[in-house]
């Protein structure tokens, strides 16, 4: 399991669906709030092996605040890949914000490509992302989700490794199953504690996912950050709830 070490996301969490203005609205003793002047929190999960924080929780690493759940619309999930370093804590090694190529911020990328689209489908060309004969490639995919939070009206951030991945996905999928746009869901994200051989931690799941009354009710939100770049920053995400598993 990985602490945090990253920090937040420069986009404002603006609690506003009017796009016709260029400052956006704030209690008038803030002056003009602009895009860039706000932070989009991250949440991660703190589990038994977490230095801060309690176990079983969403943090944010905005204010150190914890949830138990995430009442939540998807705007934008971004498929992504890392590679850790060997020591547990370490930094990346390498990342990709696209699972295509590495990141502009690595300084010494492993290859010039992570992947190529083949078909429908994603094919590793660099050889810490292909599939060995027994295990599991060094190169791990990510999918990083951008999300409004249905409580507070603003948007935050989450990371998601290993069989973490498997709830993202199943938002995706249920989307595309009921032929509705990804923002046109709403979900609840939960915690529920899992043991392998290596210990107990907490893996995040999905409940309560439910599309809008109404068709376009978050598409303001959408418009606003989906296209933004909100790729994780170089350093250890701890979004994920087994990231080396």
């Amino acid at each position: 399991m990985q602490e945090n070490t990253q920090t937040e996301t420069s986009v404002v969490p603006a609690r506003t669906e009017n796009e016709t203005g260029t400052a956006l609205p704030a209690p008038d003793d803030h002056g003009p709030v602009y895009e860039d002047d706000v932070l989009v929190p991250r949440y991660f999960v703190v589990q038994p092996t977490s230095k801060e924080g309690t176990p079983g929780t969403f943090r944010s690493n905005l204010d150190g605040s914890e949830r138990t759940e995430l009442c939540l619309a998807p705007l934008r999930i971004q498929r992504g890949r890392i590679l850790w370093g060997a020591e547990i804590g370490s930094d990346p090694v390498c990342r990709s914000d696209d699972g295509l190529y590495p990141s502009p911020t690595v300084e010494k990328p492993v290859s010039e490509a992570c992947c190529i689209v083949a078909g429908r489908r994603l094919r590793p060309v660099c050889p810490k992302a292909e599939w060995p004969r027994h295990g599991r490639p060094e190169c791990r995919d990510t999918f990083l989700l951008l999300a409004l939070d249905l409580v507070t009206g603003t948007p935050f951030a989450m990371s998601f490794h290993g069989s973490a991945i498997r709830t993202i996905k199943i938002v995706r999928t249920l989307a595309w199953q009921r032929r509705v746009a990804l923002h046109d869901l709403e979900c609840v994200l939960k915690l529920r504690r899992e043991t392998s051989a290596k210990g107990n931690y907490f893996a995040p799941i999905v409940t309560a996912v439910t599309p809008v009354t109404r068709a376009g009710k978050h598409r303001a939100w959408f418009e606003r950050f989906a296209r933004l770049d909100v790729a994780s920053p170089v350093g250890n995400d701890p979004a994920a709830t087994d990231a080396r598993a």
